[in-house]
């Protein structure tokens, strides 16, 4: 996973040199010294950061004799991404931390995160709240928090990597026209597309949830073509800024020809034949989970 962190900089009257980033388990736990580095670098990347870690910077000069106080506690980031930094170092020898920095492979794997929930995902559906079977009844009662959508997989909607209750919006309108949000507390089963509410919807409104849906499941396990596809997508991009100029002239049989010869192109090969074969697959579920088979048309 990792997390991102980023800090302002000091007034210009400060003479701070250096960064210090802290970690903890807690937001109140021991903060440990993760690195230090130059005050101007204004981020750090902690590629074994997850979702309840918790940081803290603070700032010195280089003679040590001046400390800053402590930033108030920053929890960590939610994105995960389809794939990590620890995979691209390992796929390809050449992606050293030395040639690309984590920071940067971080942003890629945001893009192709955002890139292939374009390429794979429903668009988004608006779709009225109602009986789906008797497993799934989605009761507006006044009393039951708890629904399902009718297209499982529940996918990722704002694009951040992984599947929460920032990716399903639910209101109802009432007879009178009046809409009401409600808040979704959490998605208890991204499989079978259950989630459950805050507070219960009133008796008789009309309910609606927006979401988008997914041929494949992406949350908490990544299908593995997902996976490989954004690995191949980051390695792409990453020639791409590591050798910006492609083309290479070579000799055949004393002919001068042009062509590319960066790795580049295969990775994005490899990503759109992933790509192919993630659409192309049906989500089935056994008969007695009442799912209609649905398959995405290409």
């Amino acid at each position: 996973m990792g997390n991102l962190i980023k800090w302002s900089l000091p007034d210009n009257e400060s003479t701070y040199d250096y960064t210090e980033i802290y970690r903890s388990s807690t937001r109140g736990g021991t903060y440990t010294l993760l690195e230090t580095q130059l005050i101007a670098d204004n981020s750090y990347f902690d590629v074994d950061g997850i979702i309840d870690s918790w940081y803290k910077v603070r700032f010195k000069d280089k003679s040590e004799s001046k400390y800053s106080s402590y930033s108030e506690p920053i929890q960590g980031g939610k994105f995960a991404g389809y794939c990590n930094v620890n995979d691209i170092r390992t796929f390809s020898s050449k992606m050293t931390s030395s040639a690309i920095s984590d920071t940067n492979v971080f942003e890629l794997i945001k893009f192709a995160t955002a890139q292939i929930n374009q390429d794979i995902l429903i668009e988004y559906r608006d779709e009225k709240v109602r009986y789906i079977s008797i497993d799934k009844p989605n009761n507006i009662n006044g009393i039951n928090k708890t629904f399902y959508v009718e297209k499982p997989f529940i996918a990722d909607y704002n694009d951040d990597g992984i599947i929460d209750e920032d990716d399903i919006y639910v209101y109802t309108i009432n007879s009178q026209g009046v809409r009401t949000e409600y808040d979704v507390d959490e998605i208890d089963d991204v499989r079978h597309g259950k989630y459950s509410l805050k507070e219960a919807p009133t008796s008789g409104e009309g309910m609606f949830v927006t979401y988008r849906s997914s041929p494949v499941l992406l949350y908490p396990s990544v299908d593995m073509n997902v996976r490989k596809a954004c690995i191949n997508y980051v390695l792409g991009l990453s020639h791409m800024r590591l050798d910006p100029n492609q083309m290479r002239s070579f000799k055949v049989n004393k002919v001068s020809v042009t062509g590319d010869s960066s790795p580049s192109k295969q990775y994005m090969n490899n990503y759109n034949n992933l790509i192919s074969k993630v659409i192309s697959k049906t989500v089935v579920m056994k008969k007695s989970e009442n799912v209609v088979w649905y398959k995405r048309n290409c």
